[in-house]
This record gives C-alpha cells, sequence and structure tokens, in this order.
C-alpha cells in the first residue's frame, strides 16, 4: 500500500475526569460508571467521526506509607463499531448502570472497586 491509497478513517477521544468517593467501594464504581457513560453518550451522539473513545477517572489514594496521590481507578474504551449499535435514547438509567458499561472494554480499575 502506498501514500496514495491512504484515507482519512476518523479519530479517536480521550477523556479524563477526576471522580468522587462516595460511601460504598461498589457506590463509587457505579458514580464512575455513570459518569464514564454521560461521556461516551455525549461524545458518540455528537460526532460521528470518532472510531474509539477512551475515558479514564483518577482519584486520591493513599499508600501504606500514608502518602496521597492521584490515581488512575479506572480506564475503559469503546470503539464506533460497538457504539454505533447503542440505542442511545433508551432509558438514561439503563444506558448509564447497565448498558454501556456492559458494552465497553475495561483496560485498568482498581481492585477497591471490585470489592
Amino acid at each position: 500500500m502506498d501514500d496514495g491509497s491512504l484515507k482519512y478513517a476518523g479519530y479517536g477521544a480521550a477523556v479524563e475526569f477526576n471522580a468522587d468517593s462516595n460511601f460504598t467501594n461498589k457506590m463509587t464504581k457505579q458514580g464512575i460508571q455513570m459518569k464514564m457513560s454521560e461521556v461516551y453518550q455525549a461524545i458518540y451522539t455528537k460526532f460521528s467521526d470518532v472510531q474509539w473513545v477512551s475515558v479514564a477517572a483518577y482519584m486520591d489514594v493513599t499508600d501504606q506509607y500514608g502518602n496521597t496521590s492521584s490515581a488512575m481507578v479506572y480506564k475503559t474504551i469503546l470503539k464506533s463499531g460497538v457504539a454505533s449499535k447503542i440505542n442511545w435514547g433508551a432509558d438514561q438509567s439503563e444506558l448509564e448502570l447497565d448498558i454501556v458499561p456492559g458494552l465497553w472494554t475495561t483496560t485498568i480499575i482498581s481492585p477497591f472497586l471490585n470489592q
């Protein structure tokens, strides 16, 4: 394949946000998932040329020595082939907590979010 045969194939997007800690780890995870779902919905319903979107959540974490720093606790990717099949007009709660989280690929998740 020579350079003359290359065609524009869209672009990707990477979004990062600071997550809030809730009362329980499960509630924290659900809050992050809801925010991630909102990001995916906002991008894929507005832009048609996006090939992939990556969303990462950061939180302050404390290490074994008592030092606190910001760290990535959850990262997911949703590709356009999957996103194009999602009914973005479905019930918002179902989209945020069930549908979209069930379709993205999780690349990083902190162990405390799965407790």
